[in-house]
Formats: C-alpha cells, sequence, structure tokens
C-alpha cells in the first residue's frame, strides 16, 4: 500500500506540475509558497525522498486540490485513464480507499520518525559514551526524569540512584545556593548556563562541568524543565591547581629576590614571569607588564624618555632577545642609572625554551670602577 500510495502521488505531482509549469509557474515558486528548498521539493515529486502527509497535502491542495482528489487523479494516471474525467458512477469504494491511503501514509511515516529516533539516540548515546559526557534531563520541579551516559562515572552513582532527584542532592552543601541562582538566573533569561561544581564523597572531592539550558512547552509557553549534559573534569582540576600551586611557589621564589630584578621569557620572548624588583627597577605600570610583551615595555621606556642612547639600547635587546647563548647587556638611562642584564637561555630536551635575565643597577660598581680608574692614573 505504501509504495502503491507513493506512485500515484507522484503520477499526480508531476502531471499537475507540468500544468502549473504551463500556467506561468515555476519549480523555485512552489518551493517558495511550501516553505521549503527548491532541491527538496524535486526530490519529493520525483520519489528520491520522502515527505509527511501534510506536506503532500499542501503541494495537492497548490497543483490541484484537496488531497483526497488529488489521489484519486493519480490512481486514474495509473490505470491509463484521463485524470479529469468524471466517472460516470461516483465509487464510494474511492473514498474510503482515499482514506485508507493516508491512514497507511501516516502510519509508514510514523514509523520512520520513530525510526530514525531511535537511530538518533543511539547515535547521541554512543557519543556520549565516546565523550565521557552524562545527558540528563530535569522537570520542572528540577527532579530527574531521564539520564543517560557515563552515569557512574560522573556522578559516581548508579543511574536508579539519581533518577528523582534533585541536583542538589549530590552536590557539596556550600554549592547548593550559587547552582540554584544559576538555574533560576537560566530560566528566567532563558539561557544556557555553564559551571563548575564540586561533591565531595569518601573524603575525596570530584569536579563536573555542567552544561544545560532550559525548555518550555510550545502549547503554554511554561517552564517544563532543563537538558544539559555533565562531565567529569576532577583529573584536569587537580592538574590546575597542581600547576597553580607550582607557579605560586615559583612567583613566590623570584620575589624573595630582592637585590635584582628577574624576568622570564619564553622562546617566542613572550614574558611568562618577573619580580617586584623589575616592577620597581623601571616603574612599570602592572597592566603594561601584564602584556606579557617585551616590545611594548621598551616603548614605554622610549615614551617616557628614561633612555640615554635608545638605538644603543634596542641594538644590544635585539642581540640579547635574538642569542642563544649567554649575554650581558649594559645600558645608561637618562636619571644616571646604568643597568646590567645578564641573560641566560634555558633549553629542555636539547631544544631552545626560553630566557632567564637578571637585571641589576650596577651604577654605584661603575662609579666606583670609574674611581679606582682615575686614581691609577
Amino acid at each position: 500500500m505504501q509504495d502503491d500510495l507513493q506512485e500515484i502521488f507522484q503520477l499526480a505531482a508531476k502531471y499537475f506540475y507540468r500544468k502549473y509549469k504551463a500556467t506561468g509557474g515555476s519549480q523555485k515558486e512552489l518551493a517558495g509558497q511550501l516553505g521549503i528548498t527548491q532541491p527538496y521539493l524535486s526530490s519529493v515529486i520525483n520519489g528520491s525522498r520522502s515527505a509527511s502527509l501534510e506536506m503532500h497535502g499542501r503541494i495537492a491542495n497548490i497543483l490541484y486540490g484537496p488531497y483526497d482528489k488529488f489521489l484519486k487523479a493519480g490512481r486514474r494516471l495509473k490505470n491509463g485513464l484521463d485524470p479529469l474525467a468524471e466517472p460516470e458512477v461516483e465509487e464510494k469504494k474511492d473514498a474510503v480507499e482515499s482514506l485508507i491511503a493516508q491512514l497507511t501514509h501516516y502510519v509508514v511515516h510514523q514509523k520512520k520518525v520513530e525510526k530514525q529516533l531511535a537511530i538518533s539516540q543511539k547515535k547521541y548515546k554512543d557519543i556520549c559514551l565516546f565523550t565521557g559526557d552524562m545527558v540528563f534531563e530535569l522537570d520542572a520541579d528540577l527532579k530527574t526524569v531521564n539520564i543517560t551516559g557515563k552515569v557512574k562515572e560522573t556522578y559516581g552513582r548508579n543511574p536508579t540512584e539519581v533518577i528523582g532527584h534533585k541536583p542538589f542532592d549530590f552536590i557539596d552543601t556550600k554549592e547548593i545556593e550559587r547552582v540554584k541562582v544559576t538555574l533560576d538566573d537560566a530560566i528566567r533569561n532563558r539561557s544556557t548556563f555553564n559551571f563548575v561544581v564540586s561533591d565531595t564523597r569518601d573524603g575525596k572531592t570530584y569536579y563536573r562541568n555542567v552544561i544545560g539550558k532550559p525548555f518550555f512547552s510550545p502549547d503554554t509557553d511554561n517552564f517544563s524543565g532543563i537538558r544539559g549534559v555533565s562531565k567529569d573534569i576532577t583529573e584536569k582540576i587537580e592538574l590546575q591547581n597542581s600547576i597553580d600551586d607550582q607557579m605560586w611557589l615559583f612567583q613566590s621564589a623570584i620575589d624573595s629576590i630582592t637585590e635584582m630584578a628577574v624576568v622570564v621569557t619564553d622562546k617566542e620572548n613572550r614574558v611568562l614571569k618577573w619580580n617586584a624588583a623589575y616592577q620597581k627597577l623601571f616603574g612599570y605600570p602592572t597592566e603594561l607588564l601584564e602584556t606579557r610583551n617585551p616590545l611594548k615595555y621598551f616603548t614605554y621606556l622610549k615614551d617616557n624618555n628614561m633612555l640615554a642612547d635608545y638605538d644603543d639600547f634596542m641594538k644590544g635587546m635585539t642581540e640579547t632577545l635574538n642569542s642563544r647563548n649567554e649575554t650581558v647587556h649594559e645600558f645608561d638611562l637618562k636619571d644616571g642609572r646604568t643597568i646590567r642584564r645578564r641573560s641566560k637561555p634555558i633549553y629542555k630536551d636539547g631544544e631552545f625554551a626560553g630566557l632567564v635575565s637578571f637585571v641589576l643597577d650596577i651604577t654605584n660598581n661603575k662609579r666606583m670602577t670609574d674611581k679606582k680608574s682615575r686614581k691609577k692614573k
């Protein structure tokens, strides 16, 4: 019945489209009236793609008339009869056949939709398993009504332990108010949310990244629930915390060096770290240092007229930044100070990784040296 229905629909569609075209209509115009693309319309008429009963009915109404009469015309074409000739005796079975055809089309279409939906759900579940995500759905009371994917790995609990519970039941107490405010804001603004939440179990703290969005009833526009994904990021957070601790220790270590300024750059000459003495030595603003761009530092010295010889300074700094060996660069400031910058390259696995530079005000040492030189003369 499905193949028969499709055949008579195509026969009628092609026949009446030719008449539509003969009166000046075009496929592009027809597609515009239907609100679909021209290639899609062409594939439906030619039978290479299926369409819903509603779409078939809309095509029929534009090209000819009511769907049942459209199908009758297709049936006559299939039987080699004039599609527009009125039969001498109205056959009651035509109306029954038309209804059966429509119901059959609807059932077949629904089965296709259900099958495609099942395939999509399976694909989505597989993607969740591969990406490590857990998919959840909350109802209007924020109770979990559906949960799939890596539930055990993410929540540390089986799905049956989570269904019926609110997400607040599985997070640290200190996090509850923050999460409630975040969800309330998302519901009020109909916006996506993205946050990290902690959950302490058996003396260990676990972290989840939660992303989701509220959804609303298409009929009443009332809030209906929340759908989203969650992923365990405990390892990532622990690694970041370890890095933060190490960087804090590193910063504290170089800040403890008060006798000289210290600055560290990477292989692209991007400034990674500096100590307080370095900032104080040249009076750099914090926002300037945070650009991590040495060229901007040099421009600051020039714009503030601090360098005795800018060209000589830039020549020495260019040699320092491009060298892969230890260098010593001395330059004078207009306030009478002499600065020495001693830079040592850092290598990792034989590859250049950056520079660590020790910058010192040697004005007094230079004066003493000059004084001794004059005495010898």
